[in-house]
């Protein structure tokens, strides 16, 4: 099986997982489910910092993971989180003209930046 081929499939499986988990778990459940999936894009994310696989990309798995924990809380709470959607938003705009000049050199603490302005307002 070429690796286009197994990727399809693999995102075939896992869409009819996702679909499945939102229409059969619970509210609380499904948070979960997505909270492990923003710590998968996290781990990943931490690979553009040129961080090798394993224990070297915990730390910046926490750190998304302490944001998302309290947006979570906070959101909770009854807090509004629209500005986060908005800046999102801008922030895909953004990125939209700027992978256009790809590939651009850039300091690790703006691939970090780029990752919380990718994945919080995803979270929320």
């Amino acid at each position: 099986m070429s690796a286009l081929a197994q990727r399809l499939v693999t995102g075939a499986i896992l869409a009819i997982a996702l679909i499945a988990a939102i229409f059969f778990l619970s509210a609380d459940a499904m948070t979960v489910v997505l909270a492990l999936l923003f710590a998968g894009g996290a781990w990943e994310w931490a690979g553009f910092l040129g961080l090798p696989r394993g224990v070297k990309r915990l730390p910046m798995v926490a750190v998304f993971a302490a944001a998302a924990v309290a947006i979570e809380w906070a959101r909770r709470g009854g807090a509004n989180f629209d500005w986060l959607l908005m800046t999102g938003a801008a922030w895909w705009l953004i990125a939209a003209v700027w992978v256009t000049r790809f590939p651009t050199p850039m300091p690790r603490a703006v691939i970090v930046v780029c990752g919380f302005l990718t994945l919080l307002p995803a979270w929320y």
